[in-house]
């Protein structure tokens, strides 16, 4: 998403693919995380670091914008505010996404519900595309 809306927005749409793909490569499981790990922190604060560094680890070559925009890619949650156009970007990307797949989860459990209950003989109906009617 970020590498379209760089094109059309007339910016650096191979850097927006770069933080694109590396904001969130971050190799923990967070639904484990025992809170022993970055002091106890939540995963939504210490993500955009761990990313940063494992991207570097692996020689990504990133540079110092793209390194900023991938940690304050969580503002408003984290105290970290962009300050570049890229920035801005990957965070409007980010937050456009997670609400599509959060409203989709939504649709989904309400759905499944539905049947549980038996509350309609048929299928729910569909409301946003399902992940596999995209393959």
């Amino acid at each position: 998403m970020a590498y379209h809306l760089a094109k059309s927005w007339g910016m650096d749409a191979d850097s927006a693919a770069r933080i694109g793909f590396l904001h969130d490569f971050c190799m923990i499981d967070y639904h484990k995380d025992d809170g022993t790990t970055h002091n106890g922190r939540w995963y939504c604060f210490y993500h955009p670091e761990d990313a940063v560094e494992n991207s570097e680890a692996q020689n990504f070559a990133l540079t110092e914008t793209e390194k900023r925009a991938i940690l304050t890619h969580m503002f408003p949650l984290s105290t970290r505010i962009p300050n570049s156009k890229i920035a801005y970007l990957l965070t409007l990307s980010d937050k456009t996404v997670a609400l599509q797949e959060s409203w989709q989860n939504a649709v989904d459990a309400f759905a499944r519900f539905r049947e549980i209950l038996h509350l309609s003989p048929k299928k729910a109906p569909v409301y946003v595309r399902n992940r596999e009617d995209e393959e």
